[in-house]
């Protein structure tokens, strides 16, 4: 009997162990936007997983745990009168650290019936990105108070606009060509009821598929392609894995499969790529999507650190999950999870979300914003001092040499003045001008945005050795 309650007072033990270590270690003050538009129901699994994230890290909304059902913007659901209704998002951010969107694909009227299989197209109630919304945030992350925007699968497709789009892929730092992806175990829609309506209503009297495969959609283009067990792909499903540099920054080689909605996206940077998703495709898999103009391999993470704010793509539903343990103040619950459901559909939410958000919201909230700004208050840093040029470095106005390239608008292949050189070629010129031991750009007129958001990557990533530009502008002279 004296074994039974040593034995009980040793389990005891362990378990208030980890209990009060989590009690033990400080909250931390972290307001985070959470935008999610896409919540039919109360069931909030669109913006579920990164709750449960933030509350068991001890982050608070105001000195206050996060809840759910309140603490996010976009649809409010009502269970019982089958209807949501809009909370608007903000239109000031600056109380806010980190701006998560969570998904703004919205509302649509089926979504509200209590039908077996989703994804009928019908009304749209709300949803998308307006300019409107963008612009508010894109206000705070362009102000020198730090911030970081995460933002997953279903940010900038349908029905956000063609301009918020290009603006948000361009922010973040990617290319989506319009095509989303996700494997299904069954393609027979009479076996499968994940298999969408919309599927079944435009190919249903030809659709013969059956077994395992990807469905992979282009909503721009409307482009529905399969990608077969077997036929196009050896093996079943899709997996995310870090790339080099995402081993190094969340010190990890996990890999695990994902199984839901994906995007088909390239990072502007390849070293931006922190993850990629892997399949494994046969020979008449890759020449299919060669024909499709499809890449092999895309980026799942992709990642940009400027000065004052950092970024984040999530390239699917990475915070999506249909339940989360209903207690999260236990020290170390979520690598329980991770072993106890690593053959369960959330084993994706526990070995790669959440290490991957404990990575970047630590690394946020260490993250030191250099002040650079001339404490003598000048508003300039480069002067023609007597017959030589300086520039300003360490609040120290030193003589340069320029040792400079001409970089015009032109381009072989485009037209004359046509706007065609793209940011990913500025970047590349600008990394060899200074291999060539250059320090000097000059240019004629404006150019177009890509060049600044390329040059200013390059000078932060090389404060020691920054190009420096000679800018021309093209005024009217006439009078």
């Amino acid at each position: 009997m004296k074994r039974i309650y040593i034995g009980v007072m040793v389990v005891l033990v362990l378990m208030i162990i980890p209990i009060t270590w989590w009690y033990l270690e400080d909250e931390k003050q972290l307001n985070v936007a959470i935008i999610d538009k896409t919540v039919p129901n109360e069931s909030y699994r669109e913006h579920l997983g990164v709750n449960w994230f933030l509350n068991h890290y001890k982050y608070r909304l105001n000195n206050e745990p996060y809840d759910v059902e309140r603490d996010y913007y976009g649809t409010v659901p009502n269970d019982e009168t089958k209807s949501v209704v809009e909370k608007n998002l903000p239109k000031d951010y600056s109380d806010y650290d980190v701006i998560y969107l969570a998904d703004t694909y919205g509302v649509y009227k089926d979504d509200l019936q209590q039908t077996k299989r989703l994804g009928e197209r019908s009304e749209k109630i709300v949803g998308g990105l307006e300019q409107k919304e963008w612009q508010a945030i894109v206000e705070r992350l362009a102000s020198k108070k730090k911030s970081m925007l995460i933002a997953e699968y279903n940010t900038f497709a349908s029905p956000t606009s063609g301009e918020v789009r290009k603006e948000l892929q361009d922010y973040l730092g990617i290319t989506w060509s319009g095509w989303i992806g996700r494997y299904f175990d069954e393609l027979d829609y009479h076996k499968n009821l994940e298999i969408p309506q919309w599927v079944i209503d435009e190919h249903g009297d030809n659709w013969s598929y059956k077994g395992g495969g990807f469905l992979l959609f282009n909503e721009i283009t409307e482009e529905l392609l399969v990608l077969e067990l077997d036929k196009h792909v050896k093996s079943a499903g899709i997996q995310v894995q870090f790339t080099e540099n995402g081993k190094k920054f969340f010190h990890s080689s996990a890999r695990a499969q994902y199984d839901y909605w994906f995007d088909i996206i390239t990072p502007k940077y390849a070293e931006d790529a922190l993850a990629n998703y892997k399949w494994d495709l046969t020979k008449k898999g890759t020449e299919l999507l060669k024909a499709n103009g499809i890449p092999e391999q895309f980026a799942a993470i992709v990642g940009q650190d400027k000065r004052y704010t950092s970024s984040y793509y999530f390239a699917g539903d990475f915070n999506d999950i249909a339940r989360v343990p209903n207690i999260y103040k236990i020290k170390g619950l979520p690598t329980i999870y991770k072993y106890a459901e690593k053959y369960a559909d959330s084993s994706f939410y526990w070995s790669i979300y959440i290490p991957v958000m404990h990575k970047i919201v630590d690394s946020f909230e260490h993250k030191e914003v250099q002040d650079t700004v001339n404490h003598e208050k000048l508003n300039y840093n480069a002067r023609i001092q007597g017959q030589s040029f300086e520039v300003l470095r360490d609040g120290k106005w030193e003589p340069i040499v320029f040792k400079g390239v001409n970089i015009g608008m032109g381009k072989p292949g485009a037209f004359p003045g046509e706007a065609a050189i793209t940011e990913e070629e500025y970047y590349r010129w600008f990394k060899q001008i200074a291999e060539m031991n250059a320090n000097t750009i000059r240019v004629y007129t404006l150019h177009p945005p890509g060049f600044y958001r390329a040059l200013a990557k390059y000078n932060e990533e090389h404060p020691k050795n920054p190009l420096y530009v000679l800018h021309g502008v093209w005024i009217n002279e006439e009078a």
